[in-house]
């Protein structure tokens, strides 16, 4: 008797909390469609802010935007109901989430969907025939400035060395090397190391092989004032040919008197060859009337006072050694040009001096020399080594993007 009581009293709440249940669960489920619905429209909406018949223009069109809203929640439903009504605001959106109406010149766009009188499960059981259900959501047109670290390598471009030595350059003894003018230019070598020591100065750029490094103390190169990245590659020298046409080298005469008195060698053709040692001494100048070139086959001597080229333009003689002959410039000897030696090793003794440019096998500076080199000779000289450097950078862009806000 007592536990039929007790059902009689207690089933209208048992009732009541699976109508509750039932009809919560279809609410959520019709909620949840309708925010899906109303998300997509605000998006199709804010997708034609601030157009005007397809065309850009600071000026909202409502009309187009209602469209595009209303074209977006026809394709969804509601538990099966389809959407009973979709409004559609334009205005402008805070940071405190305050949405104010601005149809003109409003960059948000804020979209209701609803569904009327959908009816409930068991909430008749109190009731409750149907509700009114709706979702909002508000989209616009978002600006955020965007910071990328971005790193890349990049290729510089190739230096002129205008001096340069295949597998060695040791700049040691007391010596120094200059750029002539206001020009750029560097020394090279394919080595891992460009060495400079004793009383070496080195006032230039000095590019050792890839991976290598420049040895000096800090009285020899100043590394804040010039450069001594590695080469990123290797620079191949070509070897001499035999040239087709070619005059023989011209008597010395005899010029001045005294202790003046020179032997003179006037060069006035295009190519020379030296079918064996090319050997100058005390008192011997070599002068050219133009640019010439000097094919050497043996060795090359350069002794005492003598003096190839002409001071005030380095470029017009040219020496170029076929085979492995080597170069040497003894005593207080002076060259103004261009030396070409790509299997010969090349030493400076005395206080032999260099002015013009040069590229060997091995370049040895041993004495009390100074090497002063011409820019102007850069289009002579073998292609500099270009050089890699990563950059990091940070880049700073304006996005703009569409995107959901509440």
């Amino acid at each position: 008797m007592a536990s039929s009581t007790y059902l009689v009293l207690t089933l209208p709440v048992l009732v009541g909390f699976g109508a509750l249940a039932v009809d919560y669960s279809m609410l959520r489920s019709t909620k949840a469609e309708l925010q899906m619905a109303a998300d997509a429209s605000a998006l199709a909406a804010a997708s034609r802010l601030g157009m005007n018949d397809d065309t850009q223009d600071s000026t909202n069109d409502p009309a187009l935007i209602s469209e595009m809203a209303n074209d977006m929640s026809s394709e969804y439903t509601a538990s099966g109901a389809p959407i009973t009504s979709t409004v559609v605001e334009i205005g402008a959106f805070d940071e405190a989430g305050l949405f104010t109406i601005d149809t003109a010149e409003g960059d948000y766009v804020r979209v209701t969907t609803s569904v009327s009188g959908k009816d409930t499960i068991l909430g008749g059981v109190f009731g409750k025939e149907s509700y009114d259900i709706s979702a909002v959501s508000i989209a616009g047109r978002v600006t955020n400035e965007v910071t990328e670290v971005i790193t890349e390598t990049r290729m510089t471009e190739e230096w002129p060395c205008l001096l340069f030595g295949d597998e060695s350059m040791d700049l040691n003894g007391t010596f120094d090397v200059t750029i002539g003018g206001s020009g750029e230019g560097s020394i090279c070598t394919n080595a891992d190391v460009l060495s400079m020591s004793g009383a070496s100065v080195a006032q230039v750029d000095a590019h050792p092989g890839p991976g290598g490094h420049v040895e000096a103390g800090a009285d020899n190169f100043n590394t804040e004032l010039y450069n001594s990245d590695p080469m990123a590659e290797e620079i191949e020298l070509d070897e001499v040919a035999f040239p087709s046409e070619y005059a023989s080298m011209p008597s010395g005469v005899k010029k001045g008197s005294g202790k003046d008195k020179y032997t003179e060698f006037a060069l006035t053709e295009d190519v020379y060859l030296v079918d064996g040692d090319f050997s100058f001494n005390n008192s011997e100048v070599v002068v050219s009337s133009g640019a010439t070139t000097i094919f050497v086959t043996g060795n090359v001597k350069i002794n005492g006072t003598a003096r190839i080229g002409d001071s005030s333009d380095p470029s017009k003689i040219t020496i170029k050694v076929i085979g492995d002959g080597s170069v040497t410039f003894n005593g207080s000897s002076s060259f103004y040009g261009y030396l070409y030696a790509p299997e010969s090793e090349v030493r400076l003794n005395g206080t032999a001096m260099f002015y013009g440019a040069g590229a060997a096998q091995s370049i040895d500076a041993l004495g009390t020399n100074h090497v002063m080199l011409d820019p102007n000779m850069a289009e002579q000289v073998p292609s500099g080594g270009s050089h890699t450097e990563v950059v990091t950078e940070e880049v700073t862009t304006t996005v703009t993007k569409i995107r959901i806000v509440q």
